[in-house]
């Protein structure tokens, strides 16, 4: 009777659905839960746990808690355990789902805290790398930021670390940067200024050659320029041994009423001209230079602060000076005294125009007074008319006050006053005969070469040379006697006098020979 196993059969029950049941060495199914499959003598060889144990009856099985085809036909972990003594065995399944409930339970929760972990992960992979990424992003924008232009840009990153250190010096080379780029501006406006105001000194220069004219135009230009108070040019006059003041602007004429010439080498005016440096006082009340150089002190007198002389220089050579003066105590930057510098050699071109232009002027004058002289001689064959004619022009056109000339007479010896002009009959008849062994006009004929006296007044060989000083008795201070030749022979002597001192240099005393 095998309904008792089937009762413990039946009640054999492990986890939560595990089940047993008994077959035989055929795989005919003896006991089960369920009897009635027991009573349709169900043959189970075609499962695969069976059938691992119909092949070897007496032993264990081969592969335990294997997943199969349960008896159900459903999977299930089954194995079993063969009954040796009547070659039965006892089979235990239970279904997968079940079996494995936790497993799968323990796998869902192994997913979840592991999509968890791995959004975690991510969340702070992208936090981590935002703190990390986000302040060098911030430091690309302000890069470009910066590039375009904008260098008043800062970047705000404060994470207290290399990127935060980073961010410092970026932010302090910007600001380098923009102070840079400031200060080029300031630089670029100032040259400008300076190029413009230097082009408007040398447009000034070109536009006239009339020297004074242009000299007074100048320092218009400078004095408004740089605010001077007090803006003075001092040029050489004609002997080269004193400067003459030619062009001035002074908002307090009164303190430089009695200042208008140096004479070469004195004062600060005349130390500047000798070394054809600049001297710069910031202060005269308290430079010592000021006191030791100064001879006038007029600064100090109209409490005149500034003070600054610049030579002016025309082909390498000092012309003069020019001064600025100034109320308040003032530096002069490198700039401003290139500038100045430059602004001082533009009046020395224009002391160069104005020199050639002169030399061609007068050029042109006495080449037009010898063309006038030359027709005047060969309008007549008369002597007398001729000389008369010379006599009135040469005066006329030299702009002397008086002119004689006095021919030679060879049997005589003598030289006869045949032409006149700016002497009275008096004076004419005490010179209309002179030996020609005596005084300056034998001297003339004995030598051949002319004789210039500036100045009569003061001239000893004028006095050694002269038998009656009869020039200087009439007020006459320069006289010049020019030899009158024909072919290597002395004629006579050609007399001008004028009453003011005239100074000849070397090519007028040409002109006047030819």
């Amino acid at each position: 009777n095998l309904k008792i196993l089937w009762e413990i059969i039946g009640e054999i029950e492990f986890g939560r659905a595990g089940y047993a049941y008994l077959a035989d060495g055929r795989g005919n199914l003896i006991a089960y839960r369920d009897p009635s499959l027991v009573l349709k003598r169900t043959n189970l060889s075609g499962l695969p746990g069976m059938q691992d144990f119909l092949r070897n009856p007496a032993g264990e099985d081969p592969s335990p808690a294997g997943e199969d085809l349960g008896i159900t036909g459903k999977p299930v972990l089954s194995t079993y355990a063969p009954v040796r003594s009547v070659g039965w065995a006892v089979i235990l399944e239970e279904p997968v789902d079940v079996a494995l409930a936790d497993v799968h339970r323990m796998e869902r929760y192994a997913l979840l805290l592991l999509g968890v972990g791995m959004i975690v992960g991510v969340i702070i992979i992208v936090w981590v790398s935002n703190r990390i990424t986000g302040p060098i992003l911030e430091l690309h924008r302000g890069v470009e930021v910066i590039g375009r232009g904008s260098l008043h840009h800062r970047v705000e990153i404060k994470t207290g670390d290399e990127i935060g250190q980073l961010a410092q010096e970026f932010n302090k080379m910007a600001g380098e940067l923009q102070t840079s780029y400031s200060t080029l501006e300031q630089k670029v406006e100032q040259r400008t200024s300076e190029l413009a105001a230097l082009y408007d000194v040398t447009a000034t220069v070109n536009q006239s050659l009339e020297l004074d004219t242009i000299l007074q135009e100048v320092i218009k230009k400078i004095s408004g320029i740089f605010h001077f108070d007090t803006t003075r040019i001092f040029l050489f006059n004609p002997q080269g041994d004193e400067l003459q003041l030619r062009a001035s602007i002074e908002t307090q004429p009164e303190f430089f009423t009695g200042v208008r010439a140096f004479r070469r080498g004195q004062g600060v005016v005349g130390k500047v001209t000798e070394t054809g440096q600049p001297l710069i006082f910031e202060d005269t009340l308290t430079d010592p230079r000021y006191l030791e150089l100064s001879q006038t002190k007029s600064l100090k007198k109209g409490s005149f602060s500034f003070f600054a002389a610049f030579p002016i220089k025309a082909k390498e050579r000092c012309a003069g000076t020019i001064i600025f003066v100034g109320q308040k105590p003032r530096q002069l930057t490198t700039e401003e005294q290139r500038l100045l510098t430059s602004m001082a050699d533009q009046i020395g071109v224009a002391l160069e125009n104005a020199a050639l232009f002169t030399q061609v002027r007068t050029r042109s004058q006495q080449l037009a007074a010898l063309n006038t002289i030359a027709a005047t001689v060969n309008r007549s064959l008369e002597l007398d008319v001729v000389l008369r004619e010379s006599v009135e022009k040469v005066r006329e056109l030299l702009g002397f006050d008086a002119a004689w000339i006095c021919v030679l007479d060879p049997t005589a010896q003598e030289l006869h006053l045949r032409a006149y002009k700016g002497l009275s009959d008096e004076v004419v008849r005490s010179m209309y005969r002179r030996e020609i062994g005596t005084g300056n006009m034998g001297r003339v004929i004995a030598s051949g070469e002319p004789l210039v006296y500036e100045d009569i007044q003061t001239d000893p060989d004028y006095h050694q040379g002269s038998a009656t000083r009869r020039a200087q008795s009439l007020g006459f201070r320069t006289v010049c006697n020019f030899p009158i030749k024909s072919k290597q022979r002395t004629l006579g002597v050609l007399n001008l006098a004028n009453y003011s001192c005239r100074r000849f240099l070397p090519h007028k005393a040409s002109y006047l020979s030819v």
